[in-house]
C-alpha cells in the first residue's frame, strides 16, 4: 500500500472519530460499521440494525476509488438516510 493511501485511511479514521464524538456529545447512540468488499455482510448488518442515519465516510474499497460509491448505492437501495 502506498504512503498516500495510508495517509488517506488515517484521515478517514480521524473523521470517524470526530463525527462519533460530536454525535455522542449530542446524545446520539453511535455504532461504527467497518466496510470491506463483502457488501452482503454489510447489507445484513444494516438490515439487522436499521440505523436512523448513516454517516457514509467511505471513499475507497480495497484501495480502489472507482468502487467506493458501491456503499452509497447499497445505502440508497436499502432506503437508509445517509450523508
Amino acid at each position: 500500500m502506498e504512503s498516500g493511501a495510508l495517509a488517506d485511511e488515517a484521515d478517514v479514521l480521524t473523521q470517524v472519530a470526530d463525527v462519533e464524538e460530536a454525535l455522542t456529545e449530542g446524545g446520539w447512540t453511535v455504532t461504527r460499521q467497518g466496510v470491506t468488499l463483502d457488501l452482503a455482510a454489510i447489507r445484513e448488518s444494516l438490515l439487522r440494525t436499521r440505523p436512523s442515519l448513516v454517516f457514509n465516510l467511505v471513499e475507497t474499497l480495497a484501495g480502489d476509488v472507482r468502487i467506493g460509491a458501491a456503499v452509497a448505492a447499497l445505502l440508497e437501495r436499502l432506503g437508509l438516510a445517509f450523508t
